[in-house]
This record gives structure tokens, C-alpha cells and sequence, in this order.
């Protein structure tokens, strides 16, 4: 099983860090492992005159456990729900960018926000995100490792037989035709992205084939990759707040908004 990394301390970014992980890890059907790097230093400290002391003994023991206690806190707001995702729980001691470089050499995906807080909360974790550069090598298929900034996009998919809500934000529908019996009050889209949808002829091969949607997969892939412009729009608005992708399919996991969805999300082609 595949493993995605992500950093969290008690930040809003990484809650979202963590909620884009955790959806990068069921889309790829992987293990979530979310790391809390803990590193007490003196800031400003010159040496031993300044009356400074080394912490140890208890005092090492509850900074260890106020880390422990961090990462379950943020764990329980941010996910409440794991989707059957396996999250494994890691707190280390340590430079937090060495610390997440080390934790991900054998993963698919390290996942960080886009920075940390000030003061004692970076202690705990900190800015890391202009410190992580990716390993030369994951042992795992001998792939270099990806990072990804998690401040994330919020895609979501609907049907578009099923109601419009509020919290789906900016609705766009990319199936190239109108869904049948659905009126355009009713849809509530912000835009009809015609273009966006597969080729006739894809989609006549594909003919909503679970068998076929890897291939499927891949050659929708290579028809989006004309479509650049419009795919950074998208993801814009996903940074600035909610993108749903509405489609018509039955199959709710073998379409196309699947596969544009992992695309807006992972910021390159799927494969």
C-alpha cells in the first residue's frame, strides 16, 4: 500500500494540509501517516551566560506529550471522519524539514502547509515548506518523491441529479450534454464547461465501462492536457473556495469528474 505524508502542528493550514491529504489518500486508496515534528530551541540564545539551561527530565517528557496531545487534537478536528483511510500517528523529535525528508522517503506524497505560527507554536512544527525539498530517491519503486503545498483545493463532485446546496460553492458542469430532465434553476451552475468533457469518440469507447477506466483515464488525461488555461482558472477558484464539478453519470466512481477531479487536485496529468 501507498503512503502519503503530511506535517501538522495546531495551524489552520495544517488543517487543511491534513483534510488534503487525507482526500489525496482515498482517491489513491493509501496509507496517511500524519507526522508532528516537536524541536524545543532557545530563540535568540548566545551560550550558557545568558543563564539559559538545557531542558531535560520531565520538563522533556511534557513538551513530548503536549506534541502527542497536539497532533491528536488537530487530528479529531480537522478529520472526523477517515473515509476507512488507515492513519498512523507519528510524533518525533527533531528539525521539523529533516524530520518530514526522513518520515517520506518511502512515500508517494509529502504533504505540508503553507506556513506555520509564530513563536512557541513553531517550536512544535513551524514554517517548513520553503525548508522540505524532496528526497534524491524514495527506495519504493525508485521514484522521487513529490511535495505539494496544502492549502489546499476544494474540489468536490455531485451528481447533477442530486440538489444544489449552498456548500457547494462554484458549480460547474462538465459534461458536454445537458443532463435530461434537469432545468437550468434547478442545476444553479456558474458555468457550463463543455469543453472540458471527453471526446465523443472517448466517450463512446469508454460506454461507462468499469473495466475500460484506467485506459479511460489515461487518454481523457492526454485530452485535458490542451485544456491548461482552463485548468488553472479552475484550481484558482478551488484555492479561493469551494469548485464542485457536476456531472451526469450514474457510476460515481468510474467518470470523467473523477479523473478531472485527481487532475485539479494533483496539479499534473493522472495516470
Amino acid at each position: 500500500m501507498s503512503t502519503i505524508v503530511v506535517g501538522v502542528d495546531h495551524s489552520a493550514g495544517a488543517r487543511e494540509a491534513l483534510r488534503f491529504a487525507l482526500e489525496e489518500a482515498k482517491l489513491r486508496q493509501a496509507k496517511l501517516r500524519a507526522v508532528h515534528a516537536w524541536h524545543f530551541r532557545y530563540e535568540g540564545w548566545t551560550g550558557m551566560e545568558a543563564g539559559l539551561r538545557p531542558i531535560v527530565g520531565d520538563e522533556l517528557h511534557e513538551l513530548r506529550d503536549a506534541a502527542t496531545a497536539a497532533l491528536d487534537s488537530t487530528l479529531q478536528e480537522a478529520i472526523s471522519d477517515t473515509g476507512g483511510v488507515e492513519v498512523e500517528r507519528r510524533v518525533v523529535e527533531g528539525a521539523p524539514a529533516a524530520v518530514l525528508v526522513e518520515e517520506s522517503r518511502d512515500a508517494d506524497l509529502l504533504v505540508v502547509g503553507s506556513r506555520g505560527l509564530g513563536g512557541f507554536a513553531q517550536l512544535l512544527l513551524g514554517s517548513v515548506s520553503q525548508q522540505v525539498r524532496p528526497p534524491r530517491r524514495v527506495p519504493r519503486g525508485d521514484r522521487p518523491a513529490e511535495i505539494r503545498q496544502g492549502v489546499a483545493m476544494d474540489v468536490r463532485l455531485k451528481r447533477a441529479y442530486e440538489p444544489s446546496a449552498a456548500s457547494d460553492g462554484y458549480r460547474v458542469l462538465i459534461d458536454r450534454i445537458w443532463p435530461r430532465g434537469v432545468s437550468r434553476q434547478q442545476a444553479q451552475l456558474g458555468e457550463w464547461a463543455r469543453e472540458l468533457a471527453p471526446s465523443g469518440e472517448l466517450r463512446r469507447w469508454f460506454d461507462h465501462d468499469p473495466a475500460r477506466f484506467a485506459e479511460f483515464r489515461r487518454r481523457y488525461s492526454d485530452e485535458l492536457a490542451g485544456q491548461s488555461d482552463k485548468l488553472r482558472e479552475l484550481r484558482r477558484r478551488a484555492r479561493a473556495g469551494t469548485l464542485t464539478l457536476v456531472y451526469g453519470a450514474r457510476d460515481t466512481e468510474h467518470n470523467d469528474a473523477v479523473v478531472l477531479a485527481e487532475i485539479l487536485r494533483r496539479g499534473r496529468r493522472s495516470r
